[in-house]
């Protein structure tokens, strides 16, 4: 039950962030800097899925930002180094939450395989 309230409060969050949607650029890391390489697939088929959002909540609110994936499912942008919290949401799928560490001049490539949300499909 807390991971339900968990998830209902982070997507109540993301739906008020979604009008400050930022595209993420890519600039080479400096030494306070890495980069960040999110790909998102359908843990079933596979699959890319284009239309879901990742939310970065940097430690203190630093950078946090919402982004959509493009056609192939990744995002991709340099960001501070530090930690940060993933949150990453498709319509009909479960979301899915992880912590990553930024190191300067270095890549983080987090994977999600989301799966489909069976238990709130709509008849």
């Amino acid at each position: 039950m807390q991971k339900a309230k968990l998830y209902a409060r982070a997507t109540i969050l993301l739906i008020g962030l979604l009008g400050t949607s930022v595209i993420g650029q890519v600039q080479p890391p400096s030494h306070d800097s890495g980069v960040l390489v999110v790909h998102v697939t359908d843990a079933f088929e596979g699959a890319p899925i284009p239309r879901a959002f990742v939310f970065l909540h940097g430690r203190g609110g630093a950078g946090d930002r919402v982004v959509r994936l493009d056609p192939e499912g990744r995002f991709k942008a340099t960001v501070p180094v530090g930690l940060y919290d993933l949150f990453v949401a498709a319509d009909g799928f479960t979301p899915a939450c992880i912590v990553v560490s930024i190191e300067a001049g270095e890549a983080a490539q987090p994977s999600f395989k989301l799966t489909p949300d069976l238990e709130h499909l709509v008849p």
